[in-house]
């Protein structure tokens, strides 16, 4: 008989104008992100007097939706919320959805932490800062034969089924059916979000390509989707991009 066990992984990810998740220097201005407590009305004291971490807090209190169990969808659901000077949290945003049903569940349970957050600094004053978590919900069947699927990989074999569909055979259509699959399991990857860029706006879908491409420039471009940049310079939409990031 097949089992299936749920497993959830948790990715913390801060990001705001001053897009660090430690502490940092930019433009001599001191920058600590927001970080949760797990105490409802928590006191300023230091990180390592920290009741729970947010990790562990949705581990033990968020549930897989029934409904979606059915249908075995998994993946990387990518949500950001701005955490308040005060602590509370406003502002939801479901980056990449798994499922409708897993996008309600995980905003219930952020609005049960209001209050448990301490908030970013800037100075040595709080202010209002955005973070972003990834979770990701995956499927383990045959737990005894440890078949635990790698999201890494699958994000990469869509990549490179996506590029190939697009630079070889300028297919975007198939080609953004591929990159949808790999960023599916890794939403803040930008070689995949650059791809799926040029298919939309090859397929006419501008504005879908501009929210990607601000999703890019959001996280922090790598040296690697530069280079892909390069090699996708008889795509449409290239030269938008490069005068987007600055590049001419």
């Amino acid at each position: 008989m097949k089992t299936i066990t749920i497993l959830i992984a948790i990715v913390l990810a801060t990001s705001s104008l001053f897009a660090q998740e430690a502490q940092t220097e930019l433009e001599e201005i001191k920058v600590t992100p927001p970080r949760f407590t797990g105490i409802v009305q928590y006191p300023q004291i230091s990180g390592e007097d920290d009741f729970a971490s947010f990790e562990k807090y949705l581990i033990n209190n968020l549930q897989y939706p029934q409904e979606v169990i059915s249908i075995g969808a998994e993946g990387t659901e990518l949500v950001r919320f701005e955490v308040s000077a005060d602590g509370k949290l406003s502002s939801f945003e479901v980056l990449n959805s798994v499922a409708s049903e897993i996008d309600e569940a995980i905003y219930d349970i952020l609005l049960t932490t209001c209050g448990m957050w301490k908030a970013g600094e800037a100075n040595g004053e709080p202010v209002s800062m955005e973070k972003e978590i990834a979770i990701e919900f995956k499927w383990k069947e045959f737990e005894s034969l440890n078949s635990e699927k790698d999201f890494d990989a699958l994000a990469k074999h869509y990549m490179t089924k996506g590029t190939e569909e697009l630079m070889n055979k300028n297919n975007a259509k198939k080609a953004l059916k591929f990159f949808n699959h790999g960023i599916n399991y890794r939403p803040n990857e930008d070689c995949l979000l650059l791809g799926r860029a040029l298919c939309k706006y090859e397929l006419g879908d501008k504005e879908g390509a501009m929210g990607d491409w601000a999703r890019m420039q959001h996280s922090g471009i790598s040296d690697e989707a530069l280079t892909l940049l390069e090699d996708y310079n008889n795509q449409k939409g290239t030269t938008e991009l490069e005068t987007l990031l600055g590049l001419k």
